[in-house]
């Protein structure tokens, strides 16, 4: 789940792109990876900009023999013969460019399943096969969800990762330290405000996002209580598990 107005925190809701995903590897009889098989499926786009979104691996792109199934329309990302980004030290994967391509209303209503008012709707399911020149072992591929981001608006360089999450190669981090941004590189610090509040959020369940325009704080009572004390305090402010962590009237609940 992202925002995308990084470097600033915009309206906080979070729910510009909420992207559903699952991994597949496909493995030979010696249990070396032969393939990856990346599923990809927008819940909801809350945004009025063009966001692309993408994957980066902890393996070379020269272990890639093949990439198949995304969706890059426009100019903006440079794709290698393999279908890996050029110019990445580490494997790249843009499942798309553009959530435009991928879901959208009937009626160009810019907002996607983040208005209770407007029908929801479902998109384009994206499967990307990621196919390796050799098999390799489990271990190489890193753990899920790997490394995801946020291309915000068509511009490159405007990258938005999990918290504590490096940008890739093409990453523009003289953007960090601007707006409310509080990256550090030589602090080892990324994609935070100063008082924790993150930009991209992952989950290993259902997440119920706010409604369009709503601060994810207005929705999940504890949220900043878990932002501020960097994770250890309500690290279930998302469930509903008690009384006072969710006001159900702030989450797009259809």
């Amino acid at each position: 789940a992202f925002e995308d107005n990084w470097p600033a925190t915009g309206d906080y809701d979070l729910n510009d792109l909420v992207v559903k995903y699952k991994y597949t590897a496909v493995s030979n009889a010696a249990n070396a990876v032969v393939e990856l098989v990346g599923d990809y499926d927008v819940a909801a786009s809350g945004a009025s900009f063009k966001n692309g979104f993408g994957v980066e691996f902890p393996f070379s792109p020269a272990q890639v023999s093949q990439v198949t199934g995304h969706k890059v329309t426009g100019s903006y990302v440079k794709l290698a013969s393999n279908g890996t980004e050029e110019g990445q030290p580490k494997a790249v994967i843009i499942p798309f460019d553009d959530q435009n391509n991928v879901i959208k209303n009937p009626d160009g209503f810019p907002q996607v399943n983040t208005v209770m008012d407007k029908e929801k709707v479902s998109g384009e399911a994206i499967q990307v096969t990621v196919k390796f020149t050799s098999p390799i072992a489990s271990s190489a591929l890193g753990t899920v969800p790997f490394n995801p981001f946020l291309i915000s608006n068509g511009i490159r360089g405007y990258e938005i990762h999990l918290p504590g999450y490096k940008p890739t190669a093409k990453g523009d981090v003289s953007v960090f330290g601007t707006g409310a941004d509080n990256s550090s590189v030589t602090g080892n610090r990324y994609y935070l405000t100063n008082q924790n509040w993150p930009w991209a959020l992952n989950f290993t369940e259902q997440f119920q996002y706010p409604k369009e325009f709503t601060r994810i704080s207005d929705a999940y009572l504890h949220f900043l209580d878990w932002a501020r004390s960097g994770g250890t305090s309500y690290s279930d402010w998302y469930k509903n598990t008690a009384t006072g962590y969710r006001n159900t009237s702030n989450v797009y609940t259809k």
